[in-house]
């Protein structure tokens, strides 16, 4: 008994050790994930976290028994992710071209003003008015941060980024200045036609050791209801990048993105200082 201990605790230290040598996102690794919802089905892995200290492998394909809900779809495939989306890592971009999208986020012709204290001003048409965004403290000792990010010319709306333990964003109507909610963890990335929404964000403010990739894909309405459920789905094994540039449409039901293998991501709080890679993301008819 102790001899398969030994050989259980030196095994999983071994695993800690090789996944923090991991520069990379495995190719086999890319579709791996926590919990996956589509419609009212969903799938959803317990991992627990209490050994070794508290350390998922975010690299190996879960080990515990799946989660059903409702406990009827008990005997659908698990791999139900593979009949909506096709995640696959990309080495050569080069071979694919960027289709012009009119939703693309545009940082160029803007003359907001941004003060020392973080707070901005968004410039609006009606009136001659202005719209001053500022940090607020919703809890004691917490602070809601604010971010510019860009404006969508082809809606004519700013998109703001608020910050508090999960990112949101909202839209800011550039002739009212009326605020809408969007409901995004992520940049709102429209398809060029219009017709998908994909909301794709590095989610790290868990308490349970289990950071993920937060994919939400949402078919919006097109001359009438649209009928496909939204997907949702929390990936284990690498984090996207934030800046929605580094996002592009090669056609109007397939994006490219940069992500980072997981746990350097964690590791280094700076992206920026981390060699990347390219996931295409396919979403199926």
């Amino acid at each position: 008994m102790k001899r398969s201990v030994q050989v259980f605790f030196l095994f999983s230290i071994t695993a800690v050790f090789s996944q923090e040598s991991i520069t990379k996102i495995p190719k086999e690794a890319v579709c791996h994930f926590y919990e996956l919802t589509i419609g009212n089905f969903n799938i959803r892995y317990p991992e627990k976290t209490s050994f070794p200290n508290k350390y998922k492998n975010y690299y190996a394909p879960n080990i515990s028994k799946p989660i059903f809900h409702p406990k009827r779809y008990s005997e659908k495939s698990i791999d139900t992710l593979k009949h909506y989306v096709k995640l696959e890592i990309v080495e050569n971009i080069k071979k694919y071209s960027k289709v012009k999208n009119r939703y693309d986020i545009d940082k160029t012709a803007t003359k907001v003003k941004f003060y020392e204290n973080g707070s901005f001003d968004l410039p609006i048409k009606d009136g001659n008015k202005k719209v001053h965004i500022k940090s607020t403290k919703p809890v004691e000792a917490y602070l809601e941060c604010f971010n510019y990010v860009g404006e969508i010319k082809a809606i004519n709306k700013y998109v703001i980024k608020s910050f508090f333990e999960t990112p949101t964003h909202f839209f800011i109507d550039k002739n009212s200045g009326e605020r809408t909610e969007i409901g995004t963890g992520g940049f709102p990335h429209f398809s060029p036609d219009r017709k998908i929404l994909v909301d794709l964000f590095p989610n790290t403010a868990t308490y349970q050791h289990n950071e993920s990739a937060e994919l939400t894909i949402v078919h919006l309405k097109n001359k009438g209801k649209s009928n496909k459920p939204i997907l949702r789905v929390s990936f284990k094994s690498w984090m996207p990048s934030e800046e929605p540039s580094h996002f592009f449409w090669i056609s109007n039901s397939e994006l490219i993105f940069r992500a980072y293998p997981v746990r350097k991501y964690i590791k280094e709080g700076n992206p920026e200082n981390l060699e990347f890679q390219y996931i295409k993301l396919t979403i199926k008819n």
